[in-house]
This record gives structure tokens, C-alpha cells and sequence, in this order.
């Protein structure tokens, strides 16, 4: 029996513990955002920072992003470089389609 990546099975008991695999498509996670100012009382910012660390280090990426919950430029480079790696359009932003396709990439 194979084991999972530590990082996979933290995103999995994170999936079970939401409803859908990120925040709707119509709630955008862009610079600015905050976990006290994303609607759902989620934080959202903060997994979405963890999922973005867990896949670029699964690529062999060195940096990782602070865990603050603040969607920063930092965040939103990071982002862009999770964008550019699964060949999705890169904006920076985060919506549901994104969250998504991360998560079907990590689990």
C-alpha cells in the first residue's frame, strides 16, 4: 500500500471539512483580501497560502509563502506561478475553477 504526501492528506482533511473545494466562483480571493474579510467565516486566505506552498514544493520549489492570511503580492505571485505551472490563465486571482483544479491536483 502506497502512502499519501504529508501535504495530500493535510488538503484532504481539509476537503472533508468544507462543503466545496474553495469559495464560490463568485467570491474572488485578489490582493487585499483577509481572512476576516472573506465572506463565509473561512479562512480562506490561509488555505489557499497552504495549498499554494504544498504545490510548489511538490515542484521542487525552495520559497515558501508566510502564512498570515493576507493575500499579498506575495500571495498573488505565488499564485501566478501555481497558474502558470497547472496551464490555467494567469491572473493572480483566485475563484472556485482555480480551487478546483488545485485540489484535484493535490488529492
Amino acid at each position: 500500500m502506497s502512502q499519501l504526501p504529508v501535504f495530500a492528506i493535510r488538503q484532504l482533511g481539509m476537503l472533508f471539512q468544507m462543503v466545496n473545494p474553495g469559495p464560490g466562483d463568485e467570491q474572488v480571493l485578489q490582493v487585499g483580501s483577509e481572512d476576516s474579510n472573506v465572506p463565509g467565516g473561512v479562512d480562506w486566505v490561509t488555505r489557499w497560502q497552504e495549498l499554494t506552498n504544498d504545490m510548489l514544493a511538490s515542484e521542487g520549489h525552495v520559497l515558501r509563502l508566510k502564512i498570515d492570511g493576507v493575500y499579498g503580492p506575495f500571495t498573488e505571485q505565488a499564485t501566478c506561478e501555481v497558474q502558470q505551472l497547472i496551464g490555467v490563465p494567469v491572473t493572480g486571482t483566485v475563484n472556485g475553477h482555480l480551487w478546483a483544479e488545485c485540489y484535484g491536483r493535490t488529492i
